[in-house]
C-alpha cells in the first residue's frame, strides 16, 4: 500500500478557495467569521457562513503554512498597488457595509487571482 503525499495548497488555489468562500457563504467586517446569528467565530469552525479577507484566507488555507503566507503577501500586495493601502484588515473593515463592498473584495482576489494565471 502507497503512503499518501501529503500536498499542500499552492498561494493561487488558497486565494481562489477564499474567494470562493466568500462569493457563496457571505462577507463580513470587524471579525474573522460569523455564525448565522451574527456572532463573531473562528473561520475553522464548521458553523462559519460570513467571512472577512483575512478569515477567508485561514478558512482556505493553513496559517503557518508558506503558501498560506504567500497568498496573504500577494493579495496586500494587490491590494497596495490599487490604493496605497496594504493592511488587509483595515482595507475590509473600512469598505461601506453590503453588497458594494463585497463586490470591492471579490474584486480584489479577482485581480490577485489574475495576476497569478
Amino acid at each position: 500500500m502507497k503512503k499518501k503525499k501529503n500536498v499542500q495548497p499552492t498561494t493561487l488555489s488558497i486565494l481562489v478557495k477564499a474567494r470562493n468562500l466568500i462569493a457563496k457563504k457571505g462577507w463580513t467586517q470587524k471579525a474573522f467569521a460569523r455564525n448565522k446569528y451574527g456572532h463573531g467565530v473562528d473561520p475553522l469552525s464548521p458553523g462559519a457562513c460570513k467571512f472577512c479577507v483575512e478569515g477567508a484566507l485561514i478558512a482556505a488555507g493553513v496559517r503557518g503554512l508558506p503558501s498560506f503566507s504567500g497568498a496573504y503577501r500577494k493579495l496586500a500586495l494587490t491590494l497596495h498597488t490599487r490604493s496605497f493601502a496594504t493592511h488587509l484588515a483595515f482595507f475590509n473593515d473600512e469598505l461601506p457595509r453590503g453588497s458594494k463592498g463585497k463586490a470591492e473584495i471579490l474584486k480584489l482576489f479577482d485581480d490577485c487571482i489574475s495576476e497569478l494565471k
